[in-house]
């Protein structure tokens, strides 16, 4: 960007090659018509030879008389104060005219021309600013002068100011969640652990029917309830983004096996068989351990809602863009009206099982998405349920929503 000084000076020197212009092509003129009157002067002394000297006497230094009693002679022959032809005359200021006008041109195109390359320029500061501002740097704007921009420098420069108090501020605000998350959860877990200590305790020392049942309650509901804060709590951190992530390459298969043990005893309960299929090499970019925990309650869902007995299939399948691993029951798929809300938090469909609180789906999701992949449900061809999730190798760690609507009807 130019300074004051800097312009005044490029305008100086335009307005100096201006007036240069000028002159030239002033002294063009006078020595064009210069030319003419000694071609008419040439002329007048070619008729009189032998009076030659007091021709060119008379031109050189005439006298008042001399001047008055050629006017006379000039204007019987009809000259009346104009001897050039008029011709001459207008092909002169024709000309004149015209190169006053390029020089008018040129000059207003130079000034324009250099005057958008400024602009040019300083917009590109500005969006260069932008840009390292959106990539967490603050620069300090250089200011050399005064334009149009500077206005527009001046409320950019306060709003990103505001902008970084307030990452600042979220930053801070997430830490201290991220910490009092943590407390929260061991002040819960305390006291949920020793009730189910108490409740088993308890259940060794009763004899009565009616008794040992509704102390088994007490552990069950207990158990509910330490599920639940656990899954709230990582619901938690996932939205203040302080859940720790740590991304890698992973296998599939390995990640669906992990799964598979969490929710080992319900598939032995119903007697369900799940088979891994696909690409055995196929890799995911993602956190092995939460990955797990979200494909689980994808197949816990799976498996809550396949008659017993059925199989349960996860293929993997990997292409240049990304890995995508299904997983599919053989139950009755999912009603149409559910289907848009199957991921929101606490929502039961018309086919949920009972005591089914509805926020396993959710967790999935949300932790799938914080990893930049992407979780849909659909029904298959056959009508059945399933999940759909994809990784992708290099995806941003923003939440990347993804809206699917239903294929086959059933």
């Amino acid at each position: 960007m130019k300074s004051k000084g800097q312009r005044a000076a490029v305008t100086t020197g335009l307005m100096g090659l201006c007036l240069l212009f000028c002159l030239a092509v002033s002294v063009s003129v006078v020595r064009r018509c210069e030319a003419a009157f000694y071609d008419r002067a040439a002329a007048v002394a070619s008729v009189f030879p032998d009076k030659a000297s007091d021709v060119m006497a008379a031109l050189k230094i005439p006298s008042a008389a001399d001047l008055l009693a050629g006017r006379n002679i000039l204007s019987a022959y009809g000259y009346n104060g104009q001897l050039l032809d008029v011709r001459f005359i207008a092909a002169e200021i024709i000309s004149v005219s015209l190169l006053y006008l390029l020089c008018f041109f040129i000059i207003a195109a130079l000034a324009l021309a250099a005057g958008r390359r400024r602009e040019a320029r300083r917009i590109a500061d500005l969006v260069q600013y932008l840009r390292q501002v959106e990539s967490g740097v603050y620069p300090v704007l250089p200011r050399s002068g005064e334009d149009k921009f500077s206005h527009l420098e001046d409320e950019l420069y306060k709003t990103v100011s505001a902008l970084r108090e307030s990452r600042e501020m979220a930053a801070l605000g997430k830490e201290n969640l991220a910490v009092n998350l943590a407390d929260i959860s061991h002040q819960l877990k305390t006291p949920l652990t020793g009730v189910s200590l108490m409740g088993e305790l308890l259940l060794n020392s009763l004899t009565d029917k009616k008794q040992r049942q509704a102390a088994e309650t007490i552990i069950s509901q207990n158990s509910r309830m330490t599920d639940l804060v656990s899954s709230l709590l990582t619901l938690s951190k996932l939205d203040a983004g302080v859940l720790p992530l740590n991304r890698k390459p992973v296998s599939a298969k390995d990640v669906i096996s992990s799964a598979v043990q969490a929710v080992d005893p319900l598939l032995k309960q119903k007697r369900q068989n799940l088979v891994i299929q696909g690409d055995s090499d196929s890799v995911l970019f993602c956190d092995f351990g939460w990955t797990a925990e979200a494909f689980g309650n994808l197949i816990k869902n799976c498996s809550e809602h396949s008659p017993e007995g059925s199989q349960i299939t996860a293929a993997a399948e990997q292409n240049p863009i990304y890995t995508q691993i299904t997983i599919e029951d053989e139950g009755p798929g999912f009603s149409p009206e559910d289907i848009p809300h199957l991921f929101e938090r606490f929502y039961r469909g018309k086919q949920a099982v009972r005591g089914s609180i509805g926020i396993g789906l959710a967790l999935a999701k949300s932790i799938v998405e914080r990893q930049g992949g992407e979780l849909y449900a659909e029904n298959s061809k056959d009508c059945s349920a399933r999940y759909v999730i994809r990784f992708y190798e290099h995806a941003p760690e923003e939440n990347n929503e993804y809206m699917r609507s239903l294929t086959p009807n059933c």
